[in-house]
């Protein structure tokens, strides 16, 4: 069933807001993504069609946005994106080559064990603020994530990046992102290369 409102609240930054039914009652939750024209930006004070639906703690939110007169979008199923395809192998090429160099001995253990449990947690953070973002709650700062990039957990963000679709369009934060993980990859090469323990590093003996 199609309803209908008005756009009475919109952030454009974080791209949600809120439509007022027509019908009045409740108002619904909508995000970006949920717009058929993709091109054209979401203004206050504007008109809006909606599919009603509700989210896992049961508040109303709408799907299928489109403006008056344009045909609804179709539903198709999920396609997996080549960017996820991509940031999966990418990521795991670079773990591959980091566990190659520990077990060589050019690296201590402690570097892959620490990426790995980095990326974890930096993927799951990148969920919560996913979630956070379409649910007007507490957010992660950017200088957060990347920061966490920067230390080695650079791979589990840009898988959570393509999987969920977050962060993907800010041009300064993708700036900051990559290099971040340049800046990474460099030290890690560094190390590589001398053969170095960051532990030891961090504790120089004598």
């Amino acid at each position: 069933m199609a309803w209908k409102g008005i756009l009475v609240e919109w952030n454009d930054d974080r791209g949600f807001g809120f439509i007022q039914p027509a019908e009045g009652g409740e108002r619904v939750f909508c995000h970006i993504s949920e717009f058929r024209e993709r091109g054209r930006r979401p203004a206050r004070g504007q008109v809006l069609v909606y599919e009603l639906t509700r989210d896992e703690r049961g508040r109303p939110r709408a799907q299928q946005v489109r403006y008056p007169n344009a045909a609804p979008r179709p539903v198709s199923p999920p396609v997996a994106s080549p960017r996820l395809g991509a940031s999966i192998v990418g990521s795991g090429v670079f773990v591959a080559i980091i566990v190659g160099a520990a077990a060589l001995g050019r690296l201590s253990w402690f570097v892959p064990a620490w990426i790995a449990g980095c990326s974890a947690f930096l993927f799951l953070l990148y969920v919560w603020d996913k979630t956070a973002a379409e649910g007007r709650r507490w957010r992660t700062q950017e200088k957060t994530l990347n920061l966490l990039a920067l230390l080695g957990g650079w791979p589990g963000g840009w898988i959570a990046q393509q999987a969920a679709r977050h962060k993907t369009r800010k041009a300064s934060f993708q700036a900051e992102f990559w290099l971040a993980v340049i800046v990474n990859v460099v030290v890690l090469g560094w190390l590589v290369y001398t053969g170095g323990d960051p532990v030891a590093l961090l504790h120089p003996s004598g």
